[in-house]
Parts: C-alpha cells; sequence; structure tokens
C-alpha cells in the first residue's frame, strides 16, 4: 500500500534533498503557503503530515483550529478504514466511503442512527432512503463473504448484525483504541 506524506518545510534545499534521497518519494505538488497546504491536505487526505514548529507556516498550521478539524477527520477516517479492511467490503462502492462517515459519527457524537444518516444526507447529498438501502445491502454483502470467524470475532453476540449494531460496535472497538 502506498502511503502519502505532506511535508511542510520552507527550505527548498531540505525538500530537495528528501526526494532526491530515494526513489520510493515523489512529489506531487510542493506549496510555500498556509492555505495551499490546506488544500493539499483536503485533496491528498496523507496517511501522514510532518512539519517543522520552527518556521511560521508550520505554527500557523499546528495552531489552526480548521487544521485540527481536519486532521482529526483524516486520522479517525484511517483508522476507521484500516479496521475496516478485516471485512470483506465492496471498498469501490459509494456506499463503503458513507459507511466509514457513519462511524465516524458515531465516535464523535451521542449516536442514533437516524442522526448520523441525517448528517451524513445533508454532507453527501444524497437521498435519505437511497442511503439506508445502500448501506444495509453493502453489509449483507459483507456478511455473506466474510469469514463467520471474523465477524464472530468484532461482533460475537450476531452472525449477522444491523448497520446499528455494525456501525454501533466498530466506533466502540475504535474508540477503545484510540483511548
Amino acid at each position: 500500500m502506498i502511503k502519502t506524506i505532506i511535508l511542510v518545510e520552507n527550505t527548498q534545499s531540505f525538500i530537495r534533498k528528501v526526494l532526491n534521497s530515494t526513489e520510493k518519494i515523489k512529489a506531487i505538488r510542493l506549496s510555500n503557503n498556509y492555505k495551499e497546504v490546506l488544500e493539499i491536505l483536503n485533496e491528498y487526505n496523507p496517511h501522514f503530515l510532518i512539519f517543522n514548529l520552527d518556521n511560521q507556516i508550520d505554527k500557523k498550521i499546528s495552531n489552526s483550529q480548521e487544521m485540527k478539524k481536519i486532521l482529526k477527520s483524516k486520522v479517525s477516517q484511517t483508522l476507521i478504514d484500516d479496521f475496516l479492511h478485516k471485512f470483506r467490503f465492496n471498498f469501490t462502492s459509494q456506499f463503503y466511503y458513507c459507511l466509514v462517515l457513519c462511524i465516524e459519527e458515531a465516535l464523535y457524537q451521542p449516536f442514533t442512527l437516524k442522526d448520523i444518516y441525517e448528517h451524513i444526507v445533508r454532507k453527501r447529498n444524497i437521498h435519505p432512503d437511497r442511503l439506508k438501502w445502500g448501506i444495509q445491502k453493502l453489509l449483507l454483502a459483507m456478511i455473506r463473504y466474510t469469514p463467520k470467524k471474523v465477524l464472530m470475532e468484532y461482533i460475537p453476540y450476531t452472525q449477522s448484525p444491523t448497520p446499528k449494531v455494525f456501525i454501533q460496535e466498530i466506533a466502540y472497538i475504535i474508540k477503545k483504541e484510540l483511548i
């Protein structure tokens, strides 16, 4: 799996040194201002963000509420995505990303599936019935193709969890890992 990294540095010679140090690193975009770094972060969804707090751009980034919000979302979505790879989902389905968003919402807000669906509907501009149907179909297919042993390891009290149970359980497990 290719890992994406955002390296924020105002010293061009250092960036060239890093880029020339190995063929495994490829520059996608370079930037030297705060707003562009935020745009790059939103666009590329990196696995890592590396910056130097001695530099003014980096200080702005580390103190930014917008950056903290973006990072919180990116970190939790990456954790959720990594965890969900233990199951056999159709990872290319648009509803897979909606499921990740639902689990992320369940991590940070009091949980009611209806409220979470409503929030995702507004965020993704999708019809509520279609969202509910898509997540149900995604879970049914996952249950069919995931070995029962794997399902029982994470949700031991049922072999076919409902969307509510699945989202709650996965959010709970991930929350425990974060603490």
